[in-house]
């Protein structure tokens, strides 16, 4: 009976320390997974839990003493006696597992594992984890829109003003008349018979001409206000007057001389006196006088070669500016910065221009027909010429580039023309007519 009550014994105190390791293993486990309160309090449960181990220790090598004895002084053995044997070794393995537990528990609690100290402080949510940042897609790129192009602009047309003097042809008489229109187109009416060749002074009030009647033949001009007709030459071969800016002077071309070689002559308003031009003591041959705005002449040169050239009104300080043997007809615009003119250095006659300095040469028209006999309008933003392109003679209108091309009226009849009764060098036809522009 005694020998069951130690086994008993030493059956609850196993138990015990089982519950024990078990208890402060698990409270260990709880710890480290963050439940402690704080390291402090932790350690002190460890070294508690500890000491009660090294008692339950010594309990236990006390009863492993006593069973030992009580196995030693047992009587011979008897089936109870064996009995208690077996249980005696099978507790003292016991004992061997529980004490190795024991042990490991306490090398366990002699290292304890540092449990960080709970926070205190609110938790804060987690930090959201910010999406991927998108990967920028290059956009596509919109194609530039053709542009629609903007209609070309059609040059402005200058407002004209003023008044156009021309010849007109009439083959039934074969002979030239003056007419005058309105640089608008209306208002067309003839001003004198038998004349061509017509140059209005600045003041628009005077036209000079070549007079063809036959007991009047010469340089003449009449007053288109109050109708006085003056005469200031007296030679048939007299042709192509033109007025000097001041209108105090005419210069024209003549053949009056026994050689028909054309020369250049200037006649006073006032004296009504010829001069033949002369240079280094030699007559200055020329035809289609005109006058420049500083009281220079354009004209076309005959005298070394045939060209345009440029001189001053006593035949001296002469510049050549274009050596064209066809160019004719040359017209100063009014602010002295171009010469317009016609020739035939393409093919047919056309109408080109010219710096003043001889620089910058440029074709103004560009048809298969006749175009020529450029003048300019006062403000001299617009040429006007004739031409026949249009199946018959017309008043043309452009601008001084040549833009804006467009007609203002027809003719009464043909420019061409040859005068009864006048020889081959006197009436050479529309190649030495001339049209005027005045206010």
């Amino acid at each position: 009976m005694k020998q069951k009550n130690v086994v008993f014994l030493i059956l609850a105190v196993f138990i015990f320390g089982l519950t024990a390791c078990s208890v402060s293993v698990g409270d260990k486990k709880q710890n480290s997974e963050g439940n402690a309160s704080n390291i402090d309090a932790t350690i002190a449960v460890s070294v508690s839990r500890t000491q009660a181990a090294m008692d339950v220790q010594a309990t236990i090598n006390a009863l492993s003493a006593a069973a030992q004895n009580s196995a030693a002084t047992a009587s011979p053995a008897t089936p109870d006696t064996n009995k208690l044997a077996t249980s005696v070794a099978a507790t003292q393995q016991a004992l061997n597992i529980l004490s190795t537990q024991i042990a490991a528990t306490q090398a366990a609690l002699a290292n304890p594992t540092t449990i960080p100290a709970a926070s205190t402080s609110t938790p804060k949510p987690p930090t959201a984890t910010p999406p991927p940042a998108a990967t920028p897609i290059p956009p596509t790129a919109t194609p530039a829109p053709t542009a629609t192009p903007a209609p070309t602009a059609t040059p402005a047309i200058a407002v004209i003003s003023g008044h156009i003097v021309f010849p007109s042809f009439d083959s039934a008489r074969r002979a030239y008349d003056l007419y005058i229109v309105n640089a608008d187109g209306s208002g067309l009416k003839r001003v004198f018979d038998n004349a061509s060749q017509p140059d209005i002074r600045a003041d628009g009030k005077v036209i000079v001409f070549r007079n063809w009647h036959a007991d009047n033949r010469s340089i003449s001009s009449i007053d288109l206000f109050g109708g006085d007709f003056v005469r200031y030459t007296n030679f048939l071969e007299d042709a192509h007057p033109s007025w000097s800016p001041d209108g105090t002077a005419i210069a024209f071309h003549s053949r009056r001389e026994s050689d028909r070689k054309p020369r250049i002559y200037t006649v006073s308003a006032n004296k009504r006196n010829d001069l033949a031009l002369s240079r280094n003591s030699n007559a200055v041959y020329g035809e289609y006088p005109d006058w420049l705005p500083d009281g220079r002449i354009v004209y076309r040169s005959e005298t070394a070669q045939i060209e345009l050239g440029v001189m001053n009104n006593d035949g001296g300080g002469y510049h050549a500016l274009l050596g064209d043997g066809s160019a004719s007809a040359p017209k100063a615009s009014p602010d002295g910065r171009f010469i317009a003119f016609m020739s035939q250095r393409d093919g047919n006659w056309e109408v080109y221009r010219i710096n003043a300095d001889g620089s910058h040469l440029q074709r103004l028209t560009n048809h298969p027909n006749q175009d020529g006999l450029p003048t300019w309008s006062p403000d001299g933003q617009t040429i006007a010429f004739v031409s026949d392109r249009s199946g018959y003679w017309a008043l043309w209108l452009m601008s001084p580039d040549g833009g804006n091309q467009r007609q203002l009226i027809p003719l009464p009849g043909s420019i061409d023309g040859h005068v009864a009764g006048e020889p081959d060098y006197s009436s050479r036809g529309w190649i030495e007519e001339q049209i005027s522009w005045g206010p």
